[in-house]
Parts: structure tokens; sequence; C-alpha cells
């Protein structure tokens, strides 16, 4: 049986094959932004094209939409933020009306608090409908946001790397720590591990905590396309024993080390060839 179902322009009424981000609102209409087309909504029957010529949509070239709580869809584009709520009514939010800091908006993330986390050129900043608030400037362009549940803002750049923003403390991770400076998506599993999508693999990293410290031992584990795998820990020293497991499917060169915060190695715990088969580390300090 056939489990994929395409459509594109020579199939369709769809005016773009190039989607750059989709959305599903809860009568399960799809929202489709395009490169330069503008938005297609697809209600499982008939294709509906919103453009900067029938609407008050700013620009065509569509990079993000999310929909809130209350149904609202916020479309971040390359002239601004658009907001469409239940009723069809339009904000549009740029440079010369508002806080944001750039036009291109490459991503928008809501918190738990139903908060807008704008990813733009030139950094990120908060919105809660009404306030802009925690404008955190970048040199690079912010692809995506990412607020954990600890309130740990994580922020991915274009060629800029990862960084960390939490009790008004900005931290860049270390590059040696991350297979890519560029980062294009982060999220977080049911463990509260945060997955890191890049142009060079997948790093995950992993934060433990308990009832007495905030951050007792936070560590990366970094999937290459190499299949090297490499973990780094930190800080040093942390106050419980770290265990890290990892699995190789098949006979491989493996490098295993341990670094500070800024990425300086403190130890290479293995460096070698191993055999396939799962390993299990325990590591004190």
């Amino acid at each position: 049986n056939k489990q994929f179902t395409v459509f594109d322009t020579n199939n369709s009424n769809i005016n773009s094959n190039w989607i750059t981000t989709i959305a599903v609102d809860k009568d399960n209409n799809k929202w489709l932004g395009t490169r330069n087309k503008g938005i297609i909504i697809y209600d499982n029957n008939n294709f509906t094209i919103i453009d900067s010529v029938n609407s008050p949509l700013p620009s065509n070239e569509i990079w993000s939409i999310v929909i809130d709580k209350y149904g609202a869809k916020w479309i971040g584009t390359s002239k601004g933020l658009a907001i469409v709520d239940n009723y069809n009514n339009w904000k549009i939010y740029n440079t010369s009306n508002s806080q944001i800091p750039d036009n291109r908006v490459w991503s928008i993330f809501i918190d738990k608090e139903n908060n807008k986390w704008l990813s733009t050129d030139k950094g990120v900043i908060k919105f809660n409908g009404r306030i802009w608030s925690n404008y955190i400037e970048t040199q690079n362009w912010v692809l995506n946001t990412y607020v954990d549940d600890y309130q740990n803002v994580w922020i991915g750049t274009y060629c800029g790397g990862l960084a960390r923003y939490s009790h008004n403390e900005f931290n860049w991770i270390a590059k040696s720590e991350i297979p890519s400076n560029a980062i294009y998506f982060i999220t977080s599993d049911t463990d509260n591990n945060i997955w890191i999508g890049s142009s060079n693999g997948i790093s995950i990293h992993k934060e433990y905590r308990n009832n007495k410290a905030a951050s007792n031992d936070n560590y990366y584990i970094n999937i290459l396309k190499n299949n090297e795998l490499t973990i780094t820990g930190y800080p040093n020293p942390c106050d419980i024993k770290a265990t890290i497991e990892y699995t190789i499917p098949k006979d491989d060169n493996i490098t295993i080390t341990l670094t500070d915060l800024l990425g300086n190695t403190i130890e290479t715990i293995e460096n070698g060839r191993k055999s396939a088969g799962k390993y299990i580390i325990d590591i004190y300090t």
C-alpha cells in the first residue's frame, strides 16, 4: 500500500514546492509556510492561498508559523511578525512600530506561560502580547530558540554556535562540544534532555538535578556522521557520580573526553578501537 501522498505544483493547487514550516490548528487545518509564495492552508480537501496581495501579510517569505493556546497564528516573515486571530484580525510588528530587533523572524517559540520568543538576525526577544522584554543580542543570525523546563533559554545561531541564557547570565557553549556551529533546531524530550540539530549531526545535552543543587552534572553527547561519539562533561568537580552509557553498532574508533565549561580537555577517558557492544563508564570527581 502507498504510504505517502505527495502534493506539488503539478498535481494540486499549491503555489510553491518549497515548504519552510507547518503548523496544525485545532480544526486540523494545516498552515504551510513557503519560501516566497506566502501561506497555504489545507483543510484536507482544498488549498487556500494567503499572501501579501490578498491579506495584510507583510511578506511572502515565511519562516515560521506557530499557534498559541487561543488559536492565534504567529507568523515569522522576512518583513516582521504577523499575528492573525480566529476572527481574521491581523496585527503586524516590525522595527518601525515595536522593539523587535530585526524584521526577519526565523522562528517563534511559545513557552509554558504563553510568551513568544522570536529568533531574528540580530538576536532573541520575548513578547507576551503587550510587552517586549529579555532582548538578547547576538552577532549571528538566531535560527532557533528554546526555553526548557528550568527556564534556560537555548539559542541556536547560524555559524555562531550554541548559547544558553540562564539567571541573567549568557554563556556560549564551547565549540569543541558540538559538531557544528550552524544550529537549526532545539527541543527537549520527556527526560529534559536537550536535543540540538545542526548541519553536522545531533547533539544531546543531559542535565542532572536533585533537590539540593540546581545543577550537578552536565554533558553533551554528540552523534556525528563519522560515527565518532564524543562525550564531554562539566562542571568539574561535581558532587555526584556521572554514569555514561553508549552503544557501538559495529567495531569503530571511539573518543570520549572530559572537559571544563570552556572546552579545555581535563581527561581523555576513552581513545581507541572498540568492539561492537554496550559500554558503561562511571566518572567520579
